[in-house]
C-alpha cells in the first residue's frame, strides 16, 4: 500500500517538474519570437527577405484581380507547395493577410517546435531539465538563422521533423503518418528523410527478425497480424509510413511544370549565375573544403553555434565509458535514433549531389538536421558530464569541515549560475544586435508604394534598383524583373527572366531613343524605376548585373565613357513621382517623346 502512495506521488511529483520545465522553455520561445516581431512591427512596411517571393503572389486570395499579368506570381504560385498555399489561402479567408500573417506564423511555429523537440528527449533521457536545454539549444540555433523567422516553407521542416520522430519513438503510427502528410504539403523534401529513417528502421528490424526467428505457440492473432501475411507482421506501421511518404512524393515526381525542366549540374557549371559571384554561388572548385562543409548551397554546413552543443560529440565516449557515468544508464536504447538522423540527412545530402538538382539544393538535407541532432545530444551530454562533476564534488565538500563546507557550496552555487548564464543568455551576450536574426526588410519609400497602389491594377513596373523588389509586396502591383525573384532552378522561367534582364539592361543604358520605346511597347511597360546610382560605374559593376552578358559589359562602357542614355535625359519630362534621387517615369510620356 506504501508503496503505492509513493509511486502515486513519485507521478504528481514528475509531472509537476515535466510542465515546469517544459514551460519555460515555451518562455524562452516566445521571448526569441517577440523580439523578432519587435521588429516586424516596427514599421507598417516590414517584410522578411525570403519571404516576399511567397507571400507577395497570395494577396491573390483576397483580392483575385491582383497582378493580373504578373508571370512572376505565376511561376512562385505553381512552385509553392499545396499545404502552404492552403494555409494562407485560410487565414485570409479569416481577414488576416498573408503579410501579417508571415510576422505571427514564426511565433506559432516556434512553440510547437520547442514543444515536440522538448518531448522527443525526454524519449531519449527522462529528464526535465534535460529536455530543456536541448529546447533552450535548439531555439538559439533556430534564431541564429533566418529559417524559422522566414515564414516559408522551409519554416516547417523543424516542428514537423520533431513530431515525426517523437510519435515514430513512441510507435505511434498512425501519427507518423499525418506528419509525412503534412511534410509532403508544406516541405516535401523533408519525406525523403522521413522515408530513409523508416527505410533504416525496416532494414534493422528485419535482420533482428531473421536473427530471432523461431517456432512459437499458437495465440490470437493481433489487428496488424489479422491484415498483414505472415511475412509482413510486425512491420505493417513501417510499411504503411512508407506507403503514404511514396503517395506524397509521387505527384511532385509525376509533375511537368510549364516552366521546366530542372537545370541540371553541367547546365548550371556554365552559368554565371552559379559561380561564386553569382546570384547562387554553388561551384567553387579554387576551395574544395568550403564547397563541401560550409558552401552556403553546397555545404553540410554544421555550425558549432551556440558552442556548448559541440559536447554532443562527446555523447559516443560517455556510452562507451557508462560506469564512470552513472547517470548514462538512464539514457534509453532509442537514442541511437539521434545517429541513423545523421546517417540519413547525409545520405541525402550525397544523393542531392549525385543528382543535382533534381532533389534541389544539398544543404538543405543537413542544415535542419544536423543542429537537432547536436542540440539534443549536447544537452544529454551537458547534464551527464555536469551530474557527474556535481556528484564528485559533492563528495569532496562532504568531507570538509563546517566552515570550509559553506564556503564551498557558495563558490559551488556561484560557479553553477555563471555557467548557466552563460548558456542561457550566451546569443544575447555574444551577438546582441544580431540576435535574433530576422533578416527583416524595411521598405525605406513609402510614398513610392502608396503611389503605385493607386495605378490601375494591371500596371506593370520596369527597374534595374534594388526597391524594385519590394514593389509586389508593398506596392502591390507587378514588376518585369527583380533580383530577389530570379530564382535560375527552373529553364523555362529562368530562361525567359534572363532574356528580360539583357534587354532592361540595353534599353536602360542605350543612347538611343528609340530601343527604349521599342523594349516598353514590347513589354507593356507603364513606369520605369531609376535609382539614384543607377548610372554610375560602381552600380554597373556589381556582380548580379554583370551576370547578364554581354548586355552589362555595354552598359558599363557608355557609363565609362561618360555618354548620357537616352532614358537619363527624360528624368525632368516624364518624372510621374521622384523622392530621395529615385525617378520612377511615366512610360507613356517617355513614348512620346522625341
Amino acid at each position: 500500500m506504501m508503496t503505492s502512495f509513493t509511486h502515486y506521488f513519485n507521478q504528481i511529483n514528475r509531472k509537476k517538474q515535466v510542465i515546469f520545465w517544459l514551460l519555460l522553455s515555451l518562455i524562452f520561445t516566445a521571448i526569441y519570437a517577440g523580439i523578432a516581431l519587435q521588429q516586424a512591427f516596427s514599421s507598417e512596411y516590414v517584410v522578411q527577405d525570403d519571404a516576399r517571393v511567397y507571400v507577395f503572389w497570395m494577396q491573390r486570395f483576397s483580392d483575385p484581380s491582383l497582378l493580373p499579368r504578373d508571370w512572376i506570381a505565376n511561376y512562385f504560385q505553381s512552385v509553392t507547395p499545396a499545404g502552404y498555399a492552403a494555409l494562407y489561402h485560410l487565414m485570409s479567408i479569416c481577414r488576416i493577410p498573408p503579410l501579417l500573417f508571415s510576422k505571427i506564423l514564426p511565433l506559432i511555429l516556434g512553440l510547437i517546435t520547442t514543444t515536440y523537440c522538448f518531448f522527443v528527449t525526454l524519449e531519449l533521457l527522462p529528464v526535465p531539465v534535460t529536455a530543456f536545454l536541448s529546447s533552450l539549444l535548439f531555439n538559439q540555433t533556430l534564431w541564429l538563422r533566418d529559417d524559422l523567422v522566414s515564414a516559408t516553407p522551409r519554416s516547417f521542416i523543424s516542428p514537423l521533423l520533431l513530431a515525426f520522430l517523437y510519435y515514430l519513438l513512441r510507435g505511434a503510427w498512425l501519427p507518423v503518418c499525418i506528419c509525412i502528410g503534412l511534410m509532403g504539403l508544406f516541405y516535401p523534401l523533408g519525406v525523403f528523410l522521413c522515408a530513409g529513417l523508416l527505410i533504416g528502421r525496416l532494414a534493422i528490424k528485419a535482420i533482428i527478425t531473421i536473427k530471432n526467428s523461431r517456432q512459437v505457440s499458437p495465440r490470437i492473432l493481433s489487428v496488424e497480424e489479422g491484415i498483414f501475411p505472415p511475412f509482413l507482421r510486425g512491420y505493417g506501421g513501417i510499411l504503411t509510413a512508407l506507403t503514404i511518404a511514396f503517395i506524397v512524393l509521387l505527384p511532385y515526381a509525376l509533375n511537368q511544370s510549364e516552366y521546366g525542366p530542372t537545370i541540371t549540374a553541367n547546365e548550371a557549371r556554365n552559368w554565371p549565375e552559379f559561380l561564386p559571384k553569382g546570384r547562387i554561388p554553388f561551384f567553387d572548385d579554387s576551395q574544395p573544403l568550403k564547397f563541401w562543409f560550409q558552401g552556403q548551397h553546397s555545404g553540410i554546413r554544421l555550425s558549432l553555434n551556440p558552442p556548448i552543443i559541440s559536447l554532443a560529440f562527446l555523447l559516443p565516449l560517455l556510452l562507451r565509458f557508462r560506469r564512470r557515468f552513472p547517470m548514462v544508464k538512464k539514457i534509453r536504447s532509442n537514442i541511437r535514433i539521434l545517429a541513423e538522423l545523421v546517417f540519413v540527412s547525409l545520405g541525402c545530402f550525397f544523393l542531392s549531389h549525385a543528382l543535382l538538382f533534381k532533389l534541389y539544393l544539398p544543404s538543405r538535407y543537413t542544415l535542419h538536421t544536423l543542429p537537432m541532432v547536436m542540440s539534443i545530444a549536447g544537452a544529454i551530454s551537458l547534464t551527464i558530464i555536469f551530474r557527474t562533476i556535481f556528484r564528485w564534488l559533492q563528495g569532496k565538500i562532504e568531507q570538509q569541515n563546517h566552515k570550509k563546507k559553506r564556503l564551498s557550496l557558495v563558490c559551488l552555487s556561484c560557479g553553477f549560475l555563471i555557467f548557466a548564464s552563460l548558456v542561457i543568455f550566451y546569443p544575447n551576450l555574444f551577438w546582441q544586435k544580431a540576435f535574433p536574426k530576422t533578416g527583416y526588410v524595411v521598405g525605406r519609400l513609402p510614398t513610392l508604394y502608396e503611389f503605385t497602389k493607386k495605378q490601375p491594377k494591371d500596371t506593370l513596373i520596369v527597374s534595374l534598383a534594388n526597391e524594385v523588389n519590394n514593389l509586389p509586396i508593398f506596392g502591390r502591383r507587378s514588376i518585369l524583373v527583380g533580383q530577389e525573384y530570379a530564382n535560375p532552378y527552373h529553364i523555362g522561367y529562368y530562361t525567359r527572366l534572363r532574356q528580360k534582364y539583357q534587354d532592361l539592361i540595353q534599353a536602360q543604358y542605350s543612347l538611343d531613343l528609340a530601343e527604349v520605346k521599342n523594349f516598353i511597347t514590347k513589354n507593356d511597360v507603364d513606369f520605369w524605376l531609376l535609382d539614384p546610382l543607377s548610372f554610375t560605374a560602381k552600380e554597373t559593376e556589381n556582380k548580379f548585373i554583370q551576370q547578364y552578358q554581354p548586355a552589362a559589359t555595354e552598359a558599363l562602357k557608355t557609363i565609362e565613357l561618360g555618354k548620357v542614355p537616352a532614358l537619363l535625359k527624360l528624368q525632368k519630362d516624364c518624372a510621374a513621382w521622384q523622392k530621395d534621387g529615385y525617378v520612377m517615369l511615366d512610360a507613356e510620356c517617355i513614348l512620346q517623346s522625341s
